[in-house]
């Protein structure tokens, strides 16, 4: 099975194994799917700004620069390899 990456708020990385139920898990509730750049796509927690989740960092620099703004909560980059030494 494949895995995908979580980067969260906190700055780290995990890696978890691509289920719905790990996805669902590791955003805190149910996942929404944004397009990014050469076909790769991000999942976040769909209501993350309606709960006020914490701002990602990491993550909202890169969303600025596809165009979708700031990034809440942690966030699921699926087949994504995290440079050496983290983000």
């Amino acid at each position: 099975m494949s895995t995908s990456y979580v980067f969260r708020v906190d700055g780290s990385i995990d890696s978890i194994e691509n289920t719905l139920e790990n996805w669902q898990e590791a955003v805190g509730g149910h996942v929404e799917r944004i397009q990014a750049i050469r076909g790769h796509s991000m999942l976040v927690n769909e209501d993350g700004r309606l709960r006020n989740l914490p701002l990602n960092i990491i993550m909202s620099l890169y969303g600025e620069k596809i165009g979708v703004g700031p990034i809440v909560g942690d966030v699921i980059y699926p087949n994504a390899i995290p440079a050496r030494g983290g983000c």
